[in-house]
């Protein structure tokens, strides 16, 4: 159907484009590009308009063009500016010619076509962007010149209603949600004292909204869970409408860019969020820590992901995250499946050398349908599965915190190093060792609650108590807790072993260790014998406790994998390549 012609008078004049059907012919003038953004006034003639264009319009027209070009603006929105100065957000357009003279402003109404010296000659015509026609604008185009916005987006994640008080002394709530649009774009946006007791049970995750009347305000990096430089805040004047038409809300998901395992270190300890995807390759077991400002549980899961640079990393999740997508991850990989898990907004600590922590408004999702996760998943199948993989900080020197302590590779210079008091931060350490003895007559292990690992106590048949939460369970399980010698060739130590690593250790679970014991103590101590003087890569962690006033240096084995000897191999080169 063929397009009618408007003017940049008519569309200030509408406040829109009239019809679907209608665009504006003009000439491009003081073009701008910084930072694949494009900025530039647009005249036909008559008038002249401040223009922006959308992100997905500069990214397929930006290369092509250029001071004098002639357009047609086929939609876009109309804002304006704190001075009141009419801003054109251009949503869709196509290049007519590469070369104009248009006439300035005068109170002649000659068409802009007759003040073409000679006809431009015609050139290629873009496939336009096709939009659909609405108020709505896109997130990318947000910044806080711009005023009377409108975005319509899908709320990706919904944060708490928290209580604050005012400078006088007046409780007010506050509430922060995260959305993305049709682009892919994320912004966090804060609803303030009304606007979130009137919006904030309205609101609900996956659904689409329309946002207007709220500010634009620099993002505070310390805070912000999203990579965009702007959030919004809303208030009583504020403006949010659900959307009553058909909107495919599957279509809007956040942008990922992920970054490789092995590229990790660059991101430790910083202030930038990143994006992870891996093959799932294992999940460690519930637990929980206790926060310090309400002493209340919040739980948390480790997941171990691999990808094709052949390193491994811990993801921590957190909250209802590590008990849901936790579980659901757990179930599959003991059902014999290693699923993709890709999160969002994720940060790096120097925590045993390299980990990833989710925050409560990451993204998480497990198998997505991206072109990462199946070439992930082609490379897990054909060479992934039985490949070596390494920890991503193994071999890293960390020093997270101030007072923190390098990484040693034996145990004597560990122990010189040890910790001198108990307020002193403890010392972590990967070392190459052997399991040198176990005691078979130590407990080894003990009844734990299968909700929360806490010690239990069995009262009677099928009834275990908990005292932590003064629960009555019908069934524990049984978890390590060891003392054993490790042995290197600078010399011996006597540590701790907890569940997960003696699971790895001893190749058995408690459960089916405690039935050997108790069937046969010969073959029981066989099987402590049989995990002895294996090499392993440990991590140990070194802490001073006080104990009848004297001060001793406990030592617990907090991470073991099989050697990697391909890369000790490299290790010790490149330690006689420094050292001559």
């Amino acid at each position: 159907m063929t397009s009618t012609t408007s003017s940049l008078a008519h569309l200030k004049q509408q406040g829109a484009f009239p019809s679907e059907q209608a665009a504006v012919l003009a000439s491009i003038e003081n073009l701008e590009k910084i930072d694949g953004k494009i900025r530039c006034m647009l005249n036909d003639g008559k008038e002249q308009m401040k223009a922006i264009l959308t992100s997905q319009v500069a990214k397929d027209f930006g290369s092509e063009l250029k001071q004098s070009y002639r357009v047609k603006v086929t939609d876009g929105i109309l804002n304006t500016d704190g001075e009141n100065n009419h801003i054109l957000v251009i949503s869709s357009l196509e290049v007519v010619a590469t070369a104009t003279h248009v006439a300035p402003k005068t109170g002649v109404d000659t068409p802009a076509a007759e003040t073409m010296k000679t006809p431009a000659p015609a050139v290629r015509k873009p496939e336009a962007i096709k939009t659909p026609v609405s108020k709505a604008q896109p997130i990318s185009t947000l910044n806080p010149y711009i005023h009377g916005w409108s975005i319509k987006a899908k709320v990706v994640n919904k944060g708490a209603k928290r209580t604050y008080n005012s400078k006088a002394g007046v409780p007010q709530h506050v509430c922060t949600i995260e959305v993305v649009d049709e682009e892919g774009t994320s912004i966090e946006a804060t609803f303030w004292r009304d606007a979130a007791d009137k919006y904030f049970d309205m609101l609900e995750e996956g659904k689409v909204y329309t946002f207007s009347r709220g500010n634009v305000k620099p993002a505070n990096k310390n805070y912000n869970r999203t990579r965009n430089d702007y959030c919004l805040h809303f208030d009583a004047s504020s403006f949010v409408e659900e959307c009553d038409e058909h909107i495919d809300a599957s279509a809007m998901t956040t942008r990922m860019n992920f970054v490789a395992i092995d590229q990790l270190q660059a991101f430790v300890d910083k202030k930038t969020l990143i994006d992870l995807v891996g093959v799932v390759t294992s999940v460690g077991a519930a637990g929980s820590i206790k926060r310090k400002s309400d002493s209340s549980e919040l739980q948390r899961r480790d997941v171990t992901i691999a990808d094709s640079s052949m390193k491994t990393v811990s993801v921590t999740l957190w909250g209802e995250r590590a008990e849901s997508d936790g579980e659901t991850l757990n179930r599959m990989l003991m059902a014999g499946q290693n699923p993709i898990l890709a999160v969002s907004a994720c940060r790096v600590s120097s925590y045993n050398g390299v980990t990833v922590s989710a925050g409560m408004r990451s993204t998480i999702l497990i198998d997505p349908d991206l072109e990462e996760a199946k070439a992930l998943r082609l490379w897990y199948e054909s060479e992934g599965a039985s490949a070596t993989l390494a920890p991503a900080g193994e071999g890293l020197v960390t020093a997270s915190k101030p007072g923190a302590k390098k990484r040693y590779s034996d145990i004597a210079s560990m122990q010189e190093q040890a910790p001198a008091t108990p307020d002193t931060p403890p010392l972590y350490a990967t070392v190459n060792a052997m399991l040198a003895s176990v005691n078979p007559d130590q407990s080894l292990y003990y009844l734990a609650c299968p909700e929360n690992n806490r010690k239990v106590t069995e009262q009677g048949p099928g009834e275990f108590f908990c005292e932590y939460d003064g629960k009555t369970y019908p069934h524990a399980v049984r978890r390590y807790i060891a003392t054993a010698r490790i042995v290197d060739s600078s010399g011996i130590l006597l540590t701790q072993i907890f569940n997960d690593q003696a699971e790895i250790i001893f190749g058995k679970q408690a459960d089916r260790m405690h039935e050997i014991r108790e069937s046969d103590p010969g073959v029981y101590k066989a099987a402590l014998a049989k995990s002895t003087w294996n090499e392993w890569t440990m991590r140990v962690k070194c802490q001073a406790q006080e104990y009848n006033g004297e001060i001793r240096q406990r030592y617990a084995i907090v991470d073991v994998k099989p050697i990697n000897y391909a890369f000790e191999t490299r290790r010790i080169l490149d330690q006689l390549i420094e050292a001559h």
